[in-house]
């Protein structure tokens, strides 16, 4: 075998040794002849091949021989076996399996296919060859064809579907480029093939998306929003059809691609346009793919976050802007925010992001338009320098709602978060909506969480009453409406479980006074829970962790 470009972490070494994680650890540790790490975009990779010869001879114990191993069978047997693509996942890194989806059995085949045939790769990286096979072999049929039955068919392809995107990825290295070597591409592209020929390359590519976020984690979730939440924050926008929607902070597309087809179906004209820019040049990749394969116009474009700390008086404004940021972001700025004068409503912590973005939303909003932005938890009742913002914020008639989601909607943190319903309207009222939206949803899996259709609809029929000036009242969904007096006495606490839950208590009930004590215990073990776990997050991102 000859792969002078692949790569492996250290869990990868574990999945395909088929050893627990920490054993690579203590190999590396105790021998001085292990292999030495190189580093491949900013991480810890060791050559496929060094990796292969050490591993070569050190011989598996009798009592961990596996079923079909035989006495002197070695570590790199395993892992040669297990990279060419046939079995092999350890305890270490087991991968997240979907309950099986509505569309049947061909897709869950399709997905288990891909998990197999993923070899050494890192997930991201298997993530963009993959999505890039779909994309071509549902847009270039004959450049597909052309190359199908080669023998170095993968690369091939794999470089043929980025050359057709409209955007490149400069400088981004792709460590299955050149891999001529590895022996499962036929198998590979026969599973694409087969999957878009019977889905379509649009619903293929939107499924492996949301397949892959969940595969990756906490990793996944830095380029994808589940769905659930998409529609929410859809829903929340409640865009006029053909208006404009930008969303500064695009991921994957698939917010801008929900609103877009949203717009569709609510009369949107011929040439309707979305605008977005990605944080990197692998979601603008996937962002571009993504909506072409939908068949979505899209102005999408590559801007880093340093934007935040310039000012923003050039900048185009749209009437609709929707966005999940990055949560709470702490290497935004390259100086203290409070050196700068362009901050509207007061400079933001240098540690964190989040009052950043809001106001870089509420700077691109047109007079009388309206935004929907997603948010930690935190973000609504930290004090501080953040506390002043939302001070601001209130105070000038900026911020329209707060919806609290609820736990687990998303692959990469358990916590939940909240829609923040910004506008610039011409006469701002003087109080804002909060809903308690935390006791919706079912699990659909252990750690997963989605809403129902009932669900969405209770959101966005309390949402139209607000706006069409009725005080909403839902027996699913607890609301409150909360004027900026009262809001001035709570110090500008915008957490809605603080308000909505208390405003939902039956006053006919005979144990009005205990039910009263009741939740407005609950109201504070809520706030508490939601202020530890904003601590642990930011706690844990301060920590070094080692490469995996």
């Amino acid at each position: 075998m000859n792969a002078p470009h692949a790569h492996v972490s250290r869990s990868d070494i574990a999945r395909l040794a088929q050893v627990k994680r920490p054993a690579v650890s203590n190999w590396e540790r105790r021998h001085a002849d292990f292999p030495q790490p190189e580093r491949v975009e900013g991480e810890d990779r060791f050559p496929v091949e060094s990796m292969m010869r050490w591993l070569g001879q050190r011989r598996i114990p009798r009592n961990a021989l596996l079923p079909g191993e035989q006495p002197g069978a070695t570590f790199g047997d395993r892992f040669r076996k297990n990279l060419l693509g046939h079995s092999g996942t350890s305890d270490a890194e087991a991968p997240v399996m979907h309950e099986p989806s509505p569309a049947g059995g061909v897709e869950d085949e399709t997905w288990r296919s891909i998990q197999r045939l993923r070899g050494p790769y890192e997930v991201a990286h298997y993530r963009d060859l993959v999505l890039s096979l779909v994309f071509l072999r549902a847009q270039e049929p004959d450049a597909w064809l052309s190359h199908a039955g080669e023998a170095h068919a993968l690369p091939r392809l794999s470089i043929d579907a980025l050359r057709r995107l409209r955007r490149m990825t400069d400088g981004i290295q792709r460590p299955w480029i050149g891999a001529e070597d590895w022996r499962a591409p036929s198998e590979l592209i026969d599973v694409i093939d087969r999957a878009v020929h019977a889905f379509g390359g649009a619903e293929v590519f939107r499924t492996l998306l949301d397949r892959f976020a969940s595969w990756e984690g906490r990793r996944g979730g830095e380029f994808y929003t589940p769905p659930s939440v998409v529609r929410t924050l859809v829903d929340a926008l409640a865009a006029e059809p053909s208006a404009d929607i930008y969303d500064p902070s695009c991921g994957s597309g698939e917010i801008l691609l929900a609103a877009a087809l949203h717009a569709r179906e609510t009369g949107a004209k011929e040439g309707f346009v979305v605008h977005g820019d990605a944080l990197s040049p692998e979601a603008l990749v996937l962002a571009e793919m993504n909506m072409t394969l939908h068949g979505v116009e899209a102005r999408l474009h590559r801007q880093d976050e340093k934007v935040l700390e310039r000012p923003y008086d050039a900048c185009l404004r749209y009437p609709y802007i929707i966005t999940n940021p990055p949560f709470s972001m702490r290497s935004w700025s390259s100086s203290d925010p409070a050196d700068s004068a362009h901050w509207r409503y007061g400079p933001p912590p240098r540690h964190n992001a989040d009052f950043a973005w809001l106001q870089y939303v509420l700077a691109r909003l047109r007079p009388l338009g309206r935004a929907a932005v997603l948010m930690p938890p935190g973000a609504a009742f930290r004090e501080g320098r953040e506390q002043a913002i939302r001070r601001g914020m209130v105070e000038d008639g900026r911020v329209e709602a707060l919806i609290a989601l609820p736990p687990m909607l998303f692959y990469s943190t358990g916590i939940g978060a909240t829609i923040w319903i910004l506008h610039h309207p011409e006469r701002p009222r003087r109080e804002i909506l909060f809903a308690d939206a935390t006791g919706l949803g079912r699990l659909a899996r252990r750690n997963h969480r989605h809403l129902s259709e009932e669900d969405h609809v209770a959101v966005k029929q309390v949402l139209a009453d607000w706006r069409a000036g009725v005080v909403p009242v839902h027996a699913m969904l607890p609301t409150a409406v909360v004027t900026h007096e009262e809001l001035r006495d709570h110090g500008y606490n915008l957490n809605p479980s603080r308000y909505a839950a208390r405003a939902s208590v039956s006053t006919t009930d005979g144990g009005q006074e205990a039910v009263s004590r009741l939740r407005s215990r609950l109201d504070l073990l809520h706030e508490q829970a939601a202020e530890a776990d904003v601590a642990v997050n930011r706690m844990m991102g301060g920590l070094s962790w080692p490469s995996r």
